[in-house]
Formats: C-alpha cells, sequence, structure tokens
C-alpha cells in the first residue's frame, strides 16, 4: 500500500468591491486511477483565510493519509490527484413558473 498526504497553498483575493473578513471555501481532493479514471478515494475539505486591510491573504491545507494499493514501481503513472473548489448550489431565482391554465 502507498500512504498519500496532500498539501495545498493558495491565496484568497479580494476584488474591488470585496472587503476585509473571513472567507472560507470547500475543496475536494481526488485520488483516482490514471488507467481507467476511476475514483479510489474523496474527501471533502473546507479551508478558510482572513484578510485585514490587505487584498490578500493566505490558506493552506493538508489532508489526511489516503491509502491506495501499490501497483507497480512508478506510483506517478499510476494515480492522478484533483484539487478543486466545490461549488455552491445555484440560488433560487424568485421568478414565478407559468402554471396551468
Amino acid at each position: 500500500m502507498i500512504a498519500i498526504k496532500v498539501g495545498v497553498e493558495g491565496n484568497l483575493l479580494i476584488g474591488p468591491a470585496g472587503s476585509a473578513g473571513t472567507y472560507s471555501a470547500g475543496v475536494r481532493v481526488v485520488v483516482r486511477a490514471m488507467k481507467d479514471q476511476r475514483v479510489l478515494s474523496t474527501r471533502s475539505y473546507r479551508v478558510s483565510a482572513t484578510a485585514g486591510g490587505s487584498q490578500a491573504a493566505p490558506f493552506t491545507l493538508v489532508t489526511e493519509t489516503f491509502t491506495v494499493p501499490y501497483l507497480q514501481e512508478y506510483a506517478s503513472d499510476d494515480y492522478e490527484i484533483v484539487v478543486a473548489f466545490e461549488g455552491s448550489k445555484p440560488a433560487a431565482t424568485g421568478g414565478r413558473r407559468a402554471g396551468r391554465r
């Protein structure tokens, strides 16, 4: 078996309309087999960063250990690690649906 820990580092960037504060986002980490793109393990995490007077603030994440089978000498040829922000649900539009008359 191979034990993998994933480390992620990034920056919160606040645009011109943004304001100082603490922001958080969901991050998903996926380990999948490159041979057939099969997902072997997936986990969700929450990261946060606090921006004071500046327009940027760092965040870091170190995952728990992922354990995957040892297939061949070069594991980098066997596995792919995907890190992505998780999207939020679309907001309700508030408009009325046309009904039957």
